[in-house]
């Protein structure tokens, strides 16, 4: 049982928890991102950091941060306790149980250290490295090693069952220990805070690493979890803040060469496709980041610059890259043997997916469908800037636009006369007896059945749930629901009237032309 439960809660900030695994955007005083729990193009996840909650108004899902954690990562009650708790460095009290993450940073060091000395005993590696371009201040900087494999001998019992927990040690059936990452070169993982989390262990050519990955990592624990981790970032951050862009490049030699040819800006993901908790990732640094998605020129290159393209076309990083080295260079890290400061050649991501994409699509019928689809999320679209450059994008690629108006409750949310009345006969029953004295349901408009759901003291429509958490939406004073009643009677009245006009009918606009007098002469004052 977990004893400083409430205590925890108190200091969780459900927009940190929530933004180490999904893209918030601020919107208002909420933050919004495409839901993670449903395929969705345009963003309807909601996190309102007053309330300490999250919801979708596509598929309904919500909660606190706790139970995000534990929906996102399929964990029961109390591993999502110890995941945020781990998150945010908080302690949880577990039947006098133990907080093991500190000692598990500080072992990690500790490997590191005599991994960073042992490489000075391997003659052949040192030379090797230094030949791709490397030099004594980058094994230091980056914490480039060699991992033993007597590693063992160096720790007590305690700390190698520890080790062994982290995958750093393994004990096979015979008792005898054994170093999976042994006789490898070592690159020491450090998570934002610049804590060692684990390790990533390459292949050199004085060791006989036949049919064995050319990287293997620590394994999945506590600490270690690779597809949420950015190689690079906590020396990164501040040159990303500072610059307001982030080059995503491939491999860790990668890093380090854009790093040492003045890309101080540069991170790379630790083996795992670039997703959207590494975006967050980026994103927690600062607002407006542009990021240069630049992996290597080859097929599988190709293949995750078009997925990354992807995932930032939908979470509306529309003023990002995919950036092409200008050199004859298979990847960035050849770059070290003949250091000039490189050039790229950049194509903006809108332009990228969508050009790129309809390169992939084989048949007319394909590319007819997936065109439909971006024009549909243009339309979608409630930023001016956003939207103009994406028309702007298609007709630069030759697509005709046409623009598509609607008349959906989506696109006219911010219509706040009739949801701040709304949201004010959810609060209040004398707001709400007011409203039902002097309009009518249809007066409402396009919020008529989440009216009618009021009324029946029904379930709450989508609409209902979405403004009951929206801080943009302020509910009315009570003094001023009657200016409210006022001015939906008055909309309605003069559509009323633009109808009659429409057909002709002179004998209904007389009396809707009346009846808009006599309403101006009861104005509320």
């Amino acid at each position: 049982m977990i004893s400083n439960l409430e205590e925890i809660k108190q200091k969780i900030d459900i927009v940190e928890v929530i933004g180490r695994f999904v893209p918030l955007k601020k919107d208002g005083v909420n933050y919004t991102c495409c839901c993670p729990f449903h395929e969705e193009k345009s963003p309807s996840f909601i996190v309102n950091p007053n309330k300490q909650i999250y919801h979708c108004f596509g598929c309904g899902a919500g909660g606190d941060a706790i139970k995000f954690v534990q929906e996102y990562k399929r964990l029961n009650f109390q591993e999502a306790v110890q995941e945020v708790t781990d998150l945010l460095g908080l302690e949880i009290k577990i039947q006098a149980g133990k907080n093991a993450i500190a000692e598990y940073f500080a072992l990690n060091a500790k490997v590191n250290d005599i991994c960073l000395e042992n490489l000075r005993q391997k003659p052949q590696v040192l030379k090797y490295l230094k030949n791709r371009g490397l030099s004594e201040e980058d094994f230091a900087l980056f914490d480039i090693g060699y991992i033993p494999q007597d590693l063992a001998r160096h720790f007590n019992l305690e700390e190698i069952n520890k080790l062994i927990e982290i995958g750093l040690l393994y004990r096979n059936a015979n008792g005898s220990l054994f170093v999976p990452l042994h006789d490898r070169i070592s690159f020491a993982i450090r998570n934002f805070n610049h804590k060692i989390v684990g390790f990533s262990a390459r292949v050199h050519p004085y060791c006989n690493f036949k049919n064995s990955a050319k990287y293997i990592n620590s394994k999945e624990s506590r600490i270690f979890h690779k597809s949420q981790l950015l190689y690079g970032i906590s020396l990164a951050k501040r040159h990303i803040a500072s610059s307001k862009e982030c080059y995503v490049v491939e491999g860790f030699i990668d890093v380090i060469a854009m790093h040492k040819l003045g890309f101080k800006n540069t991170i790379a993901t630790c083996g795992t496709a670039f997703n959207t908790q590494h975006l967050s990732a980026i994103n927690r640094v600062c607002d407006g980041v542009r990021i240069h998605l630049c992996f290597d020129k080859d097929a599988a290159g190709e293949k995750a610059s078009l997925k990354g393209a992807q995932m930032l076309f939908f979470q509306g990083f529309l003023d990002s890259f995919v950036a092409k080295v200008n050199a004859k260079c298979k990847d960035l890290g050849e770059l070290l043997e003949n250091p000039t400061p490189p050039t790229f050649i950049k194509t903006p991501i809108a332009q990228y997916y969508i050009e790129e994409s309809l390169n992939h699509l084989q048949s007319a019928k394909e590319k007819d469908s997936f065109i439909n689809d971006i024009k549909t999320h243009i339309n979608a679209q409630k930023n001016f800037f956003a939207k103009t450059l994406l028309v702007d994008t298609l007709k630069a690629l030759g697509i005709p636009y046409e623009s598509q108006k609607s008349v959906s409750a989506q696109e006219n949310y911010y219509d706040l006369t009739p949801l701040a009345l709304l949201k004010s006969c959810m609060q209040d029953e004398n707001a709400l007896n007011l409203c039902i004295d002097y309009l009518e349901p249809i007066e409402f408009g396009r919020f008529k059945d989440d009216f009618l759901a009021l009324l029946r003291n029904s379930a709450k429509t989508e609409l209902l749930q979405k403004i009951s958490i929206d801080e943009n939406i302020k509910p009315l004073e009570f003094k001023d629901v009657r200016f409210g009643i006022f001015e939906l009677k008055q909309r309605f009245l003069k559509w009323q009237l633009q109808q009659a006009k429409f057909k002709g009918d002179t004998e209904t606009m007389l009396r809707l032309n009346q009846a808009l007098a006599q309403l101006k002469d009861i104005k509320p004052a």
